[in-house]
């Protein structure tokens, strides 16, 4: 807030990057289009506190897989791969995704 109050953040905006090579990085006052892997999808955030956001459906490989009947309330957070919801939703999210304890199936996963 201090920085778009300020108007050192141009058109409110930043974005990250995020590897696991180590080249990761934050861009302020936009977004580098060369890292996009789809569309960007803008959406209201209802509660700054977590970077709440409505969303319509959870989606694999662009695949909507009909888990948010009437829509999900989302966190959007480049902090943590934590997994949290109603138990529900989250037993069916892993369940989909099929993910394993030791992550050895990582590069055969399903794109979110």
């Amino acid at each position: 807030d201090d920085l778009a109050g300020k108007g050192a953040l141009p058109n409110g905006q930043f974005s990250f990057y995020l590897t696991d090579g180590g080249d990761s990085e934050v861009t302020f006052g936009g977004y580098r289009s060369d890292y996009l892997a789809s569309d960007i999808v803008w959406a209201p955030v209802k509660v700054q506190s977590w970077w709440q956001v409505g969303i319509e459906d959870i989606t694999f490989d662009n695949t909507p897989k009909q888990l948010c009947s009437g829509g999900c309330q989302v966190a959007v957070d480049t902090g943590t791969s934590m997994l949290a919801g109603p138990s529900d939703l989250v037993d069916k999210l892993s369940n989909m995704v099929g993910a394993k304890d030791d992550c050895s199936n990582f590069d055969s996963l399903p794109k979110l």
